[in-house]
C-alpha cells in the first residue's frame, strides 16, 4: 500500500452522487422509495462498498482507507465533523500555492446553471475556511 501524502491526498470519489444521496436517504428514512429496496445502515467498510456497488453510486476509494464510522444524527444533538491536521494543513499549501479548490460537478451542473464555480484567488483561503465551516456542521438541508 502506498504512502499517505498529505501534500496529495488521495481522495473518495463519487460517480453519482444523486445515487448516493439516495443511498444515504434510505439509511436514513429505511423507505425503499429511493432506490427500489431498503438498505440497512451498513456497519462495516465492506458492507458500504457492496452497497455503494449496488446502487449504482461508483465509489472509489484510495487503499489506505480501511476504518469505517457511521454517525446517526438526532434532532437534539449539535455534531461536529473535523477534518484531520495533514488534510487542512495540505489543502491550505495547495491553495496557498495557486491550486483550485475541487467541488463535485453537480453544483454547476444543477446549481450554477452550468456554470463552473470559481474563487477568485484573493478569496481562496476565506472560501477554504468557509467551506469547512460549512462541511463540519451541515446534515441534510
Amino acid at each position: 500500500m502506498p504512502a499517505f501524502d498529505p501534500l496529495n491526498p488521495p481522495r473518495m470519489k463519487i460517480d453519482d452522487y444523486e445515487a448516493f444521496g439516495k443511498l444515504v436517504k434510505t439509511w436514513s428514512t429505511q423507505d425503499a422509495k429511493y432506490l427500489g429496496k431498503v438498505y440497512p445502515v451498513p456497519r462495516s467498510l465492506e458492507e458500504f462498498k457492496a452497497q455503494c456497488a449496488e446502487a449504482g453510486v461508483g465509489l472509489s476509494l484510495p487503499d489506505f482507507l480501511t476504518g469505517f464510522s457511521v454517525s446517526m444524527f438526532d434532532n437534539n444533538t449539535v455534531y461536529i465533523r473535523i477534518p484531520p491536521k495533514e488534510r487542512v494543513l495540505a489543502s491550505e499549501g495547495k491553495f496557498a500555492a495557486g491550486g483550485s479548490y475541487n467541488v463535485p460537478s453537480f453544483y454547476g451542473d444543477l446549481a450554477f446553471g452550468g456554470a463552473t464555480p470559481a474563487v477568485d484567488p484573493a478569496d481562496r483561503m476565506k472560501f477554504h475556511a468557509s467551506r469547512i465551516g460549512d462541511y463540519t456542521i451541515s446534515y441534510c438541508e
